[in-house]
């Protein structure tokens, strides 16, 4: 890759810096409308789907981090605890579903 400004490998990465220093500032302070990418980004982030959904994410994660935890210190991964099935008896009759047409 040619060199800019004549520095080679820093100055390459210096201009990316100072490229993505302004990307980040145009997202802070540039308004799209009335609010800037910053605030319809919390705007979003703070629906009532969004956070659940970041919930989800964020137990999914951690749930995948204890079992590659586990996997690599060859512990058995503890299993979940399960609720008990319902006790059935037997001469109670079971429900049939209606036949679809």
């Amino acid at each position: 890759m040619a060199p800019v400004f004549g520095l080679g490998n820093l100055g390459r990465r210096c201009f990316e810096s100072v490229v993505g220093l302004f990307a980040v500032l145009g997202f802070l302070y540039v308004p799209l409308g009335h609010h800037t990418g910053f605030e319809h980004a919390k705007a979003v982030l703070s629906t009532p789907a969004a956070t659940a959904a970041i919930a989800d994410v964020s137990a999914a994660a951690l749930s995948l981090r204890e079992r590659a935890l586990a996997y690599v210190t060859s512990r058995a991964p503890e299993p979940a605890p399960r609720e008990a099935p319902p006790k059935s008896h037997r001469s109670e009759p079971r429900a049939v579903p209606p036949k679809l047409k």
